[in-house]
Parts: C-alpha cells; sequence; structure tokens
C-alpha cells in the first residue's frame, strides 16, 4: 500500500505530495494498532501462569473457533496447565540459546536492499522515478499473495525444508543478477545497449519474490515466535524483533555505499548469505510443523526427552502422558501388543529401571502439579513431580515432610522404596508419611490405595511399588518447618580422616532426631586433590547446630559453609554431583556403626588409587549417610513392605565415566567394593552381636545384586500375595521384581 500510494503520489505532483502524502496516510495504521492492541485476546499460558486458569480455559475456546474440538481444547489445556507448574526461572543466557539468528538470515537474504532501494537501482539501468516507483509497487503487491500462499501451506510443508528449498534458489537469482549488471552496466551506472538483459536483472528480482515471500518472509516471524523456551517466549521473541531490524538498519546504511564502489556485484554478498542461511538451516535448526509450544520446549531441549541418569538410549517408544487416561492407554496398548514396559520419573536409576531396550516408557515428567492442604497439612504431588517441586509446594505454607536428599530426584522412585531424607529422624522413612497414593493397575483400572481403600496394595506400595503399577499421585502428611536450618559442607584434608570418622561415629553413638549427616569421600574439583567432605544438618537453630557439630568445626575444616539457610535448599547441596549425563553405577554400601578407623582408611586409600589410575572414573565419590534411626524402627516391620527398619546405616559406592567400553570393568570393580563392605558387615555383627536379616537399602540396590529374599526377607510370602492379586501377568517388573511364586528364582 505505502509503495503505491508513493507511485500514485509521484504521479500526482512530484514537488508537493510525493513525500508528504504517504507519510501522513501512514498515521492511520498507527492509530488502528494503538487502538486495537487494546481488544487483543491475553495468552492462554500468560493468565495460567497469573492463576487465572478459568480465563485461560475461555482463551482457548475463543482461539479455536466453533467449539466442535473439545477433546483437543481440554487435551491443549491440560499441557499448558502441567507446564506452568514446572517453568524454570527466567535466566537471560536463555535468551541466547534459541535460533533467533533465523531472523539476522531473512534480513541478509537481499529483500531490504532490493525493497529499499529499489527506485536507485531501476533508475541506474535507464528506468524514470516514476516506472521505478511503478515496479517496486508491482513487486510489494506480488508479496502480499505470496505471503498468503506461504501462509496456506506452511503447516503442510513444515518451516525447514521451504527455507532450505528456496533460500538456494535466492542465491541462484541473486549471483545471475550480479553477473547481468557485471557485463551490462558500465562503471559510471550508464547501461550497455542490451535493453533485453536489464530486463533479465529486473526479471530476477521478481523471481527473488516469491522464493522470498513464500519461505524466509513468513517463516522468520512464525519461527522466532516458537523457538523459545515458555517462560521466556515473549522476551525471546522481543530479541528476536530487535536483531531482525538491527540488522536491517544496518544494511539500509551500507547499502549506498556498496552500490556506489561495486554497483551491483553488491548482490554476491547477498549470495553467500544465503549459501550459509541454507547450511544452517539444514544442520541447526529443526522443525516445528504441528507441535504446540510445551512440545517445542522439549524439542529444544528444555529439560525434556529422556533424562535418566545412567541408563541406555535404547528405548523403542516415549510417551509423555498429561493425564490418567494418556496412563492407562499406554499400560493397555503395551500388553495388547506385547511390548515391555516402563516407567520413569525422575530418572535416577542407573540400571535400566526406568528405560526398556525397544519398549514402551511411560515418561511421567509433564505430571508435577502439587497442591498443599493447610487443614489437614498434607501435600499431594503428580508422579512425575521432583523433590524441588514439593520442597517449594511446602516452604511456601511453612510445611515439609521427608523428602529425598537430591531435589532433583523423582518422588516416585524415592518413596515406592522406602525414602530417607534430613527429616527422617524425627518422622521415619517417606513411606511413613505417605496417606494415600492413585495408581493405575495393570488392568488400565484407577484405584486409590490407603490404610482403608485397597490396604493390601497400600502395604505393598511402601517398600515395593515397583511392581505393582503407575502411581500417578501422592499425598504426604506434612510437618510445620521453619524457614531456615543449620546446614552445610565442612571440607577436610585426607590426613583428618581417622578424626571425621571419630566425631561421625559420635554423632550416631550419642542421636539427636533433629539432626543428621553425610560424609562424602571424592576428588575436589579443578585437580584439587582428595578430599573429605561431609555435609552437616540440624534442624534448629544456629546455636543449637553449632554445638551439635563443634567437634567437627575443631578439626579446621578448609572449607564451611555452615550457616543458617533455608531448609529446601539442604537438598540442593548435592546436586552438583548427581548431575545428568555420563554412565553410572550406583552399589549400595551398608555398614554397622560405629565405622572401624582402620577399615575406614583402607577404604580411603583404595578409592583414590583407583581413581588416580583411571582419570575416567575422576567425578566417582562414596557417600555414607549418618541418620538417627530410632524414629524408623518405632514402626513395626510388618506395618509396611519395606523390610530393612534396623540401625543399620545406609551408604552408596557412585561410580561415573564416559567410556563406554569400561562398563563391563567398572561395575565389576564396583562390585569387589561392594563385597569388601558387605564382610566388614558381617564381621562387625559378630563383634557386636546384632542381627539383621535385611541390611540392604531397596534404593540403593541395583537389580542384579542380590536375591530378592535380602530386599524384601520376611515380607516377601505376603508381597507374592498381593502381586498375585494386582499384577499377575508381571507387568511391571524393572525394579527388584518379586517372584510370582516360591519356585522361581530368586536371584534377580
Amino acid at each position: 500500500m505505502a509503495q503505491a500510494l508513493g507511485w500514485l503520489a509521484q504521479y500526482k505532483s512530484a514537488d508537493q505530495y510525493s513525500e508528504r502524502f504517504p507519510l501522513a496516510v501512514q498515521v492511520i495504521p498507527g492509530l488502528l494498532l494503538a487502538t486495537g492492541v487494546w481488544f487483543l485476546q491475553e495468552s492462554p499460558r500468560w493468565l495460567m501462569e497469573k492463576g487465572h486458569h478459568d480465563k485461560a480455559r475461555e482463551a482457548l475456546y475463543k482461539t479455536h473457533g466453533d467449539g466442535n474440538n473439545e477433546k483437543y481444547l481440554q487435551l491443549e489445556y491440560r499441557e499448558i496447565h502441567d507446564t506452568s507448574w514446572r517453568k524454570k526461572p527466567l535466566q537471560f543466557n536463555s535468551l541466547m540459546d534459541g535460533t533467533h539468528h533465523e531472523a539476522v538470515f531473512g534480513q541478509l537474504s537481499g529483500v531490504n536492499f532490493i525493497n529499499y532501494y529499489g527506485v536507485t537501482i531501476y533508475k541506474i539501468i535507464g528506468f524514470s522515478c516514476r516506472d521505478s516507483l511503478l515496479i517496486i509497487g508491482l513487486w510489494g503487491s506480488l508479496s502480499l499473495v505470496e505471503c498468503s500462499i506461504a501462509l496456506y501451506f506452511i503447516e503442510k510443508l513444515g518451516r525447514i525444508k521451504p527455507m532450505i528449498f528456496f533460500a538456494a534458489r535466492i542465491a541462484c537469482a541473486l549471483v545471475i543478477n550480479s553477473v547481468l549488471s557485471q557485463y551490462f552496466i558500465n562503471a559510471d551506472g550508464a547501461a550497455n545497449p542490451n535493453a533485453n538483459a536489464l530486463l533479465a536483472m529486473v526479471a530476477m528480482n521478481f523471481v527473488f519474490n516469491p522464493f522470498f515471500f513464500t519461505s524466509t518472509g513468513v517463516i522468520s516471524g512464525v519461527y522466532n515466535a516458537e523457538i523459545f523456551p515458555v517462560e521466556i517466549l515473549a522476551r525471546g521473541n522481543s530479541l528476536a524483533s530487535v536483531s531482525n531490524w538491527y540488522v536491517g538498519l544496518i544494511i539500509g546504511q551500507i547499502s549506498p555505499i556498496a552500490l556506489d564502489a561495486v554497483m551491483f556485484r553488491y548482490f554476491y554478498a547477498f549470495f553467500v548469505f544465503n549459501v550459509v542461511a541454507a547450511i544452517f538451516y539444514a544442520v541447526f535448526y529443526p522443525d516445528t510443523k504441528g507441535r504446540t509450544l510445551e512440545q517445542m520446549d522439549t524439542l529444544f531441549g528444555d529439560e525434556g526427552g529422556s533424562s535418566c541418569l545412567g541408563e541406555p538410549d535404547g528405548q523403542g517408544v516415549v510417551v509423555q502422558p498429561v493425564d490418567v487416561v494418556d496412563i492407562q492407554s499406554a499400560v493397555l496398548w503395551a500388553q495388547e501388543h506385547s511390548v515391555d514396559l516402563a516407567v520413569k520419573g525422575g530418572g535416577h536409576s542407573t540400571a535400566g529401571t526406568s528405560s526398556s531396550e525397544g519398549g514402551l516408557v511411560i515418561d511421567l515428567s509433564r505430571m508435577t502439579h502439587v497442591s498443599v492442604d493447610t487443614s489437614s497439612k498434607t501435600v499431594t504431588a503428580q508422579g512425575g513431580a521432583t523433590w524441588k517441586e514439593v520442597d517449594a509446594a511446602g516452604a511456601a505454607h511453612g510445611l515439609a515432610t521427608v523428602g529425598g536428599t537430591v531435589n532433583h530426584t523423582g518422588i516416585g522412585g524415592l518413596t515406592l522404596g522406602g525414602g530417607y531424607g534430613w527429616l527422617s529422624g524425627q518422622y521415619g522413612l517417606t513411606i511413613d508419611n505417605l496417606r494415600s497414593a492413585r495408581v493405575v493397575l495393570a488392568d488400565g483400572s484407577l484405584v486409590t490405595a490407603s490404610e482403608t481403600q485397597h490396604p493390601d496394595l497400600f502395604w505393598g506400595l511402601r517398600g515395593a511399588g515397583y511392581n505393582f503399577g503407575v502411581v500417578v499421585e501422592f499425598t504426604y502428611q506434612a510437618y510445620d518447618q521453619s524457614p531456615r536450618v543449620y546446614s552445610g559442607i565442612l571440607g577436610f584434608s585426607p590426613d583428618k580422616l581417622e578424626k571425621v570418622i571419630e566425631q561421625l561415629n559420635g554423632t550416631l553413638a550419642n542421636p539427636d532426631e533433629r539432626s543428621g549427616a553425610m560424609c562424602i569421600f571424592a576428588h575436589g574439583p579443578g585437580g584439587s586433590g582428595p578430599m573429605i567432605i561431609v555435609i552437616c544438618f540440624y534442624n534448629g537453630t544456629r546455636e543449637e547446630g553449632q554445638k551439635r557439630f563443634t567437634g567437627f568445626l575443631a578439626l579446621e575444616p578448609f572449607l564451611n559453609t555452615v550457616d543458617m539457610i533455608p531448609y529446601s535448599m539442604v537438598n540442593t547441596l548435592q546436586n552438583p554431583q548427581a548431575t545428568y549425563g555420563d554412565r553410572k553405577s550406583f552399589k549400595g554400601i551398608f555398614y554397622e556403626p560405629p565405622l572401624d578407623p582402620h577399615f575406614m582408611q583402607s577404604v580411603f586409600d583404595g578409592f583414590m588409587t583407583k581413581l588416580q589410575t583411571d582419570q575416567d572414573l575422576m567425578p566417582s565419590a562414596i557417600i555414607l549417610e549418618f541418620i538417627d534411626m530410632r524414629k524408623i524402627c518405632e514402626t513395626p516391620l510388618p506395618a509396611t513392605a519395606f523390610a530393612s527398619r534396623n540401625m543399620t546405616q545406609n551408604g552408596i559406592l557412585y561410580l561415573r565415566w564416559t567410556d563406554s567400553s569400561k562398563d563391563l570393568e567398572h561395575r565389576t570393580w564396583a562390585r569387589s567394593v561392594q563385597a569388601k563392605w558387605k564382610a566388614e558387615l558381617e564381621a562387625r555383627k559378630k563383634v557386636l552381636q546384632t542381627e539383621n536379616d535385611v541390611p540392604q537399602y531397596i534404593n540403593y540396590a541395583e537389580p542384579g545384586d542380590s536375591v530378592v529374599t535380602n530386599i524384601y526377607g520376611e515380607n516377601l510370602a505376603r508381597l507374592q500375595s498381593v502381586k498375585a492379586e494386582y499384577d499377575p501377568n508381571n507387568v511391571f517388573h524393572k525394579m527388584h521384581p518379586i517372584p510370582l511364586s516360591t519356585g522361581d528364582d530368586l536371584k534377580e
């Protein structure tokens, strides 16, 4: 329209109207925009984020028109709803992660040069000013038609393939234009007599037009609105727009100089840019066709997909349900097609238990909603939630429950295997605080398990819960929790090992239900060498905590971060060590206190020697827990399926490496270390004259490391009965499977 008005003004009077009239008319769309913006529909995602759920649903219905897509609308609403609960904090560097550079490639295609300087270009090759404006007007009018065509086909053809295809053809049109101009335009700008060649140059600009406006001209705007994570979408899209116009400004400033210096050979620069763009589109840009914004978060690497700590990436199909119906469908489909089934929560398994080679994985990462009932002091969380989300929801109301000590652990795996945490000394295991669970069974039915509903199932879930179904929701008892606790990290040099062990033994000899500790043998970051790390925890005041750990502080640690910190932060202290990626193995190690300093010295020396010998294992660690077990032992052993209620303490041999060819070697060595701890445990039991038939914590035992009688103990027979009732076909068998009869092999 602007180009047509310019031509009409030039036609009427070159002096009076050619500039004033087009500028004046531009006020009209400006006023329309300023007025109409107040009537635009708010984003349903923004409304959801602000807690206006009903308005968000209404916005979706308005957007999708006639209401005949009820099922689709419900799914999209749930997807937006679930994602809004697990949004990450805004981070500036996330703005740099997107592929908004596509907007820059759009400007570097040459479109602005042709559009802004079209009159100058056509005047150089012999057209009058008025005719040049007419050509540019026709060029712009065609672009409207071509953009409309692109919008119609964009969901049919996708984004990336058209941009690759047309970027290559744009490059061809530009190089032909450059060649023609080089041979038919004189250095002083005067045209050679070959009028057909000059017309061919004009034709190449019109060839350029559909190639650009049916691809990059439209797709760049759409693509830029899709590529950023939902939580920074508005800022990211703004950044893309800014980069677009900044580059356009630069092109506008340098083009007159370039045109004056090299004439139409300037087109060669845009030829190169388009070739580079085509390569970038092909190599770095995933297609977003047919995806919602939430699905695009996963496509562009925003905490999506399989993120298991140490599992093979061999699953055949991964489904990410948004509701119970999706899970029921997946469970039934797997059985109908005789497909192996696995369930993934936080993905912390290192033995393949939340993955399936060629099977179906139900990834619960999109079911993370957490709610708090302050009247009953309970926390209800969907099965895909992590302890980070549970901690945050509880903290908002001054509450907490017993949860994991690494906050990106999924609540499901930890709960179903028992669950130790920093609050276990006061409140017992996580399962001791589980009030109910909603479970999708192998037959596809949804049941609620509690002390009064399906009590046998509820009993089995608490300690062997991987064997009965997909738990889609947990309800926990919570407790009043002070905002801050006394906790942090102490670092000691290896020469203080004996004294550190002495202090740790003292914490168990003189237990305090509000206190806990961990001891970690590891190599320090940046080649700082072997060290002993102690994580201190006291659920009380600074003065109480300092008194509790005064013996440790007297050893003059070289590192001391212990302070009054938010309770939720305590569960992040191990996060830097427990990151995703690499190859991993967990081996449970168990000990009968007190620890023998001589044995611990041999463990420390042997472990550090192994790390020095094989540098690929350098991120590995030995982690020992020191928890007051008295509250845990108050619950009678038959009360739950958890069979390890005793004073035995837990630990982990945590191996981490990258070379897959050494998988067998490292796992074999880990078992030898585990065997050394088992031998020490048996020796200590004889010395201390203690009885402990089931020392193993199920969550620290990898399948194949032990017989199930050492995991389930005297509860095995009842578990077999519950298994036969709720999962007779053994659909759920990934983690410490319960043998269906006593005649089955008890070795996992």
